[in-house]
């Protein structure tokens, strides 16, 4: 949830837009981040 807060306080200073918004615009952001992740991982473990 940190990881939210900071990156929405960036958005938020870089585009005009609501605080909700940029909540949003943070957890799409970050969940896709771990979900690429995740992917990345897998493709290693399967080439171990």
């Amino acid at each position: 949830m940190e990881q939210v807060i900071k990156l929405a306080e960036k958005i938020l200073n870089k585009k005009k837009c609501s605080v909700n918004k940029a909540i949003d615009i943070a957890i799409k952001i970050l969940s896709r981040y771990e979900y690429e992740g995740m992917l990345r991982n897998e493709s290693t473990n399967a080439v171990n």
